[in-house]
């Protein structure tokens, strides 16, 4: 059932999440996590292993999502290219990490055509426990409050009947992408720095996405069968399927994504290079 009132806040909200009144509650075992982190990371140190597998202060990328997710899905999906140097470092992780609560597996995938891809298989890949909660968290990150990933998934549960797509977004500074909102206040089009494109919205997501399976094959099946061509290759900005991107594509198809500015800044760190690790690292110490 639509809650209407819920979703204006959401629409309307300006931060924080506390000022949000929740009355679903979301169920571990109805929640599934994809982790992308098939990407070729060409900005970090190829010789320092996967990004997923950098650390600070002696706890990696990955290792940071897995403690704090592991109390709220039942399952998670880690997508991987499948190289022999990534097979190596993400079974050798897997093998020495402890999270009995979680069921964890590895879905190796031919790399480097973009988190869209990456979550396209990753779903795919689920066998018999398809679920209106999924979970997208990029392998990049460190997360420091987990708390707030549970309450994003209890908002995501009160609406999952109306609202396919949910992001969480917090006011950034001088953000990597920006969303613009249409008339009704949802997502229509995300502007990307690195494609030099000028805007004046501050609104940068969280790196945490929550979807439908169904809804998502549906539409990224149609996105495919445009943008994917008989090589192999997707002929979009970058040969690569971005989740951002296709929210410009699902407005055009006039499908409602939700963003919500509930977040802050410091709630998940992520970097995209050496200097951006190194300043995490140097921020963490801190604390």
């Amino acid at each position: 059932m639509r809650d209407l009132n819920l979703i204006k806040q959401l629409v309307c909200a300006q931060g924080p999440l506390t000022k949000i009144d929740i009355s679903t509650k979301s169920l571990k075992n109805n929640t599934i996590a994809i982790i992308p982190c098939a990407g070729n990371g060409s900005r970090m140190d190829a010789q320092l292993g996967p990004k997923a597998l950098r650390t600070i202060n002696g706890i990696c990328s990955l290792d940071s999502i897995l403690q704090s997710i592991s109390s709220f899905v039942s399952d998670v999906n880690i997508v991987i290219d499948d190289s022999e140097a990534s097979l190596k470092a993400f079974n050798g992780f897997i093998r020495a990490s402890n999270f009995p609560t979680v069921n964890v597996t590895l879905i190796p995938i031919a790399g480097g055509k973009g988190d869209g891809d990456a979550i396209f298989h990753g779903i795919n890949s689920i066998e018999d426990k398809h679920t209106a909660n999924t979970l997208i968290v990029w392998g990049d990150v460190f997360i420091h409050t987990p708390n707030f990933i549970k309450k994003c998934l209890d908002i995501y549960s009160s609406l999952r009947d109306e609202i396919k797509f949910f992001i969480p977004t917090f006011n950034a500074e001088n953000p990597y992408v920006a969303f613009q909102r249409d008339s009704e206040g949802y997502a229509k089009k995300v502007f990307f720095k690195r494609k030099n494109e000028v805007f004046d919205f501050i609104e940068q997501d969280l790196c945490l996405f929550f979807l439908d399976q169904d809804f998502f094959i549906k539409y990224a099946g149609f996105f495919r069968n445009e943008y994917f061509n008989e090589s192999g290759e997707y002929t979009t900005y970058n040969n690569e399927f971005n989740l951002l991107e296709f929210i410009n594509y699902l407005h055009k198809r006039k499908q409602k994504v939700l963003v919500a500015n509930i977040g802050k800044r410091d709630f998940v760190s992520s970097f995209n290079s050496e200097a951006e690790l190194e300043a995490i690292a140097l921020e963490s110490s801190k604390k």
